[in-house]
């Protein structure tokens, strides 16, 4: 089963995601764990973006139970965060695991609130000149450093992105390559296997194809197929789906932002949102006293609260008092051997005996 997004699911989630979420201010940032986050925001009401760092980030319509004191991290994200204007969304690079909010600061330019799914994940604040005020994981690698009030250079990527490329680049892969076609498109340009699967489908070309096998013609009618999906993206004409191994609905397989021709076999349902499907995807396993959409809280007045708490005291007091009374009666019904025991206690520790003496012989 699915377990998290991949660059091309992030980029179908940002597209919806600047939507609902441009020019809308941020109301709290709350942290769930170690790996998981909520940035809530005001959009005709309260909405919620949920964050699993290196998997996933989608809206969400769940309750989560949220710690009573937040840790540092996000007691320091919030004080540069709440309140404050979203600007933008969007991914570092096109296809790029790297999801960028765009914050008001205090001035004209920018804060930047950055989100990695790669690697075991990361978050990020930097000032408007790209340095790092507060990061969830610091590091020093060949590939990135994230080190404090220290200027941030975002990961190259090192592939091509396929969305970008021409027709000669992409045919220039094939010739005397003998290697799946399926896996020459996915680590040629570093995107799941499975989009490779789609990409072959759709063209109508057997996934077990080698690459060098392929005629011209096919090789076009791949790279027409990515063209399309590329097209079907920027538009934002997604035909989101759950798809499930059983007519019934019950066993879940993947969720994906299109229909292809891949998933024929499997039985799907469909969302009006990729959002939905994602948020619906992933929550299935939040116990049952968390996972009820969240509904609107009618506010109580002072006096209603006083009367909530009254009626929460008196249920303690008759706990306590069915428990003591238990107590009572029972101390009641032994009252006379306890009384003797008591009594021979006293008089040992009287003539001298010392704890540990009278609890042997009583041990006796």
């Amino acid at each position: 089963m699915k377990s998290g997004l991949n660059n091309i699911d992030i980029c179908a989630i940002v597209n919806e995601l600047k939507l609902s979420l441009i020019n809308k201010h941020v109301k709290n940032f709350y942290q769930l764990s170690d790996t998981e986050f909520i940035l809530s925001y005001r959009d005709e009401g309260l909405k919620q973006l949920f964050i699993e760092i290196p998997n996933r980030l989608h809206l969400s319509e769940y309750t989560y139970e949220k710690p009573r004191f937040p840790p540092k991290f996000c007691q320091a994200i919030r004080k540069y965060i709440r309140g404050r204007r979203v600007l933008n969304c969007y991914q570092a690079d096109h296809l790029d695991r790297i999801v960028i909010l765009d914050i008001q600061g205090e001035g004209d330019d920018p804060w930047k609130l950055v989100m990695e799914f790669f690697g075991k994940g990361n978050i990020i604040l930097l000032s408007p000149d790209n340095v790092v005020k507060i990061a969830r994981r610091y590091m020093k690698m060949s590939s990135e450093t994230v080190l404090a009030n220290k200027q941030f250079d975002f990961p190259q990527q090192q592939f091509d992105d396929i969305f970008e490329i021409d027709a000669s680049h992409f045919e220039s892969l094939f010739p005397e390559n003998q290697k799946k076609v399926v896996n020459v498109i996915s680590r040629g340009y570093n995107i799941n296997r499975d989009y490779g699967i789609v990409f072959c489908t759709e063209a109508g070309i057997s996934i077990d194809a080698k690459a060098g096998d392929l005629a011209v013609h096919e090789i076009r009618d791949i790279f027409e197929a990515i063209q399309g999906l590329k097209i079907k993206l920027k538009a934002n004409q997604l035909d989101p789906r759950i798809l499930y191994r059983d007519p019934e609905l019950t066993e879940q397989v993947s969720v994906e932002p299109f229909d292809f021709k891949k998933d024929e076999m499997l039985h799907a349902r469909e969302f009006s949102s990729f959002n939905n499907a994602v948020d619906q995807f992933f929550t299935i396993d939040i116990p049952a006293d968390q996972n009820e959409p969240k509904k609107a809280k009618k506010k109580l007045s002072k006096n209603e609260r006083i009367l909530v708490a009254q009626q929460q005291q008196i249920k303690e007091f008759e706990a306590q008092a069915d428990k003591f009374g238990f107590l009572g009666d029972l101390m009641y019904q032994y009252f006379k051997p306890l009384n003797e025991l008591l009594e021979v206690v006293l008089k040992a520790k009287k003539d001298g005996m010392e704890w540990d003496e009278i609890e042997r012989k009583m041990a006796e």
